[in-house]
C-alpha cells in the first residue's frame, strides 16, 4: 500500500488558521479522498454546496445552522486543494472555479448575513466591493515581497520553522466573518463588518502600494 504523507500535499507555509486548527481534520480527509477516488473538482462542488447553504441559512435568520455550514465548506475548501496536489490532478479549470466561486460566496455570505442582522446596506456594499477589490489586486509578485516585507527577522524564521504565513490574513478574517460573528449576534456581526471593511482596504492599498514600488 502507498505511504501517502503529508508532504506530498501540504504547502511550505500556509495560514495560521489551516496550520493550527483546519489541518488537522483536512489532512486525513484528502487522504480519505484520494483512498476513495473523489477528484479535487468534486471536492470543490460539494464545498460550495456547503456555502449555499449557509447562505440560504443566513438569510433565513438561522445563524447558528449558517455558520456551522460555512465552517464544514471551509473545511472542504482546503481538502481541494491538498487533493490536487496529492494527486497531480491540478487545472486551471479547478483553479477558476475555485477563485471565482470564493469571490461570488464571499459577496453572497456578506450580504445574507449582513442583511439579517440588519447591518447598513452602505457598510454591506463596502465591505464586499473592497474584499474583492483586494482578492482581484495583482497578487503572485505581492503575495511573495508582502510575505517578506510583514515577517522579517526572527519572526519570519520562527513563523516559518511552524509553515506559517508571517501574519495572519484572509482566512482568518472570513472565518470570524461567517464563523464567529454570527453566534455571537447581530452587533457583532456589524463590528465585525467594519473591521473587514478596514482590514481589506489595508491590504487593497498596501498591494498596489507594493506594485507600484516593483514596477519603479
Amino acid at each position: 500500500m502507498q505511504i501517502i504523507r503529508r508532504d506530498d500535499f501540504l504547502k511550505p507555509r500556509d495560514s495560521w488558521l489551516d496550520v493550527l486548527v483546519l489541518d488537522h481534520l483536512s489532512v486525513p480527509l484528502t487522504r480519505l479522498c484520494a483512498r476513495v477516488g473523489l477528484t479535487p473538482t468534486s471536492v470543490s462542488v460539494i464545498s460550495i454546496g456547503w456555502r449555499l447553504l449557509a447562505i440560504a441559512a443566513f438569510a433565513g435568520d438561522r445563524l447558528p445552522l449558517g455558520a456551522a455550514a460555512y465552517v464544514i465548506g471551509l473545511l472542504l475548501d482546503g481538502v481541494d486543494g491538498k487533493l490536487a496536489r496529492l494527486t497531480r490532478r491540478t487545472s486551471t479549470l479547478g483553479a477558476a472555479l475555485d477563485y471565482s466561486a470564493d469571490m461570488g460566496l464571499f459577496a453572497a455570505l456578506a450580504l445574507s448575513l449582513g442583511v439579517s442582522v440588519g447591518s447598513p446596506l452602505w457598510l454591506i456594499g463596502a465591505c464586499i466591493a473592497l474584499g474583492v477589490a483586494s482578492a482581484l489586486a495583482p497578487s503572485p509578485v505581492v503575495e511573495a515581497a508582502s510575505d517578506i516585507s510583514t515577517g522579517s527577522g526572527s519572526w519570519n524564521r520562527r513563523t516559518a520553522s511552524h509553515r506559517l504565513r508571517s501574519i495572519p490574513g484572509v482566512l482568518e478574517v472570513h472565518f470570524v466573518m461567517f464563523g464567529l460573528s454570527p453566534l455571537l449576534g447581530g452587533a457583532a456581526v456589524t463590528a465585525t463588518l467594519v473591521a473587514a471593511s478596514l482590514y481589506f482596504l489595508a491590504t487593497w492599498i498596501g498591494k498596489l502600494a507594493i506594485v507600484a514600488r516593483v514596477e519603479a
